[in-house]
């Protein structure tokens, strides 16, 4: 209860108060409840972001995907590593980022979740056109762009999944982009996980 009222009050702007709960909640929870330990860990590395401590964040992400791992807890071991690929990318790491990316998007093609694969696939569409390639990073994108298209909540997360990818506008990667609203979400899961991870 503690952390969807975290939740919410972070949803709100209000991140002293969801710190304070989160922060309550994790006082309790540690050592008892790993679960619990694990989204805990996860909002701390929030902050840790909002506060401009990219250093700490990674730390903190890292622990949430340990304890989700202990757990045998993909879904959330594939929502830390997504975070990790965030803030590998605010590192310049392109490499850990599509690292990060990859296992987190093989964990969602397992459990199916085409919600939090398109995530994923946005971000490693981020990654592959920080290292110039903008065929895979407008292909990745358009399919997750068309997925996310199917749901409610895209316009809100669009610009914050998508980043710089939003604003660009060479023809090589929007034809790219065309090419890849085309694919169904899975097909352009396969190729994201078949890339040659040595490039």
């Amino acid at each position: 209860l503690w952390i969807r009222v975290a939740s919410r009050a972070a949803e709100q702007g209000d991140l002293d108060l969801s710190r304070r709960y989160i922060e309550e909640c994790y006082r309790v929870a540690k050592g008892r409840f790993v679960a619990i330990e694990a989204q805990c860990n996860m909002y701390f590395g929030h902050f840790a972001l909002e506060a401009g401590d990219v250093e700490e964040a990674e730390a903190f992400f890292r622990r949430s995907r340990e304890l989700a791992a202990s757990l045998d807890w993909g879904w959330w071991e594939a929502n830390s590593l997504t975070m990790l690929l965030g803030v590998a990318l605010r590192r310049g790491d392109v490499e850990a980022a599509e690292s990060h990316g990859r296992a987190a998007l093989a964990i969602y093609a397992a459990l199916e979740s085409r919600t939090w694969a398109l995530r994923a696939l946005a971000g490693l569409a981020r990654a592959a056109r920080a290292r110039g390639d903008l065929e895979h990073a407008g292909l990745f994108w358009g399919a997750a762009a068309a997925e996310g298209e199917r749901t409610t909540w895209w316009e809100e997360h669009r610009a914050r999944w998508g980043d710089s990818l939003v604003d660009e506008r060479r023809p090589e990667f929007l034809a790219a982009v065309q090419r890849g609203r085309e694919l169904d979400l899975w097909d352009a899961v396969t190729i994201a996980l078949g890339q040659d991870q040595t490039r």
